[in-house]
């Protein structure tokens, strides 16, 4: 789904809790890439199953070449990056992760050959398979000692070099 202007987000998704209420369209704080001529396309927030938390869902920035998770969306935690929520997003540049998120699914970053940064918190807790695979340029990225699981291949063909206090 692609727009371009909030009004047009806005008239597009002013029924869409009639038609689906677990999902959440909104604008994530973003950076554009100066001159880039590609329209906003936005994150999609899913309800968890446990209906008090968000996951960010989706493969669908694909003109942003910095982003933040927030902590919270609708005043209840985003807790997750979902399985290839941000796959192939190729200008992507930089990633700060806020607090609240526990985990980051199976190749969520899979292929963002751009992404040279990646901000983790703390709480953090699993890092997926392939989440990070392919990302050729990554040049840091801290693992908190709070990481319990790091899926297979989650940093595969990545690193000029290597930041962190934890490798598996």
């Amino acid at each position: 789904i692609m727009f371009n202007s909030s009004d047009e987000y806005s008239n597009a998704f002013k029924n869409l809790n009639t038609i689906n209420p677990n999902y959440h369209y909104r604008f994530i704080n973003t950076k554009k890439k100066e001159g880039s001529s590609e329209k906003l396309r936005l994150p999609i927030y899913l309800l968890n199953e446990d209906g008090n938390s968000y996951s960010v869902v989706g493969n669908n920035i694909t003109n942003e070449t910095e982003i933040e998770i927030p902590a919270t969306y609708k005043d209840l935690p985003v807790t997750s990056i979902g399985n290839e929520a941000f796959k192939e997003c190729t200008i992507l540049t930089s990633v700060t992760i806020r607090d609240s998120v526990i985990s980051i699914g199976n190749y969520a970053f899979n292929d963002c050959i751009a992404l040279t940064s990646v901000t983790i918190p703390d709480g953090l807790t699993s890092i997926g398979e392939g989440a990070f695979y392919n990302c050729t340029v990554l040049t840091s990225i801290v693992i908190p000692d709070s990481v319990t699981n790091i899926g297979e291949s989650a940093f595969y063909n990545c690193f000029k070099r290597y930041s962190g206090n934890k490798r598996k």
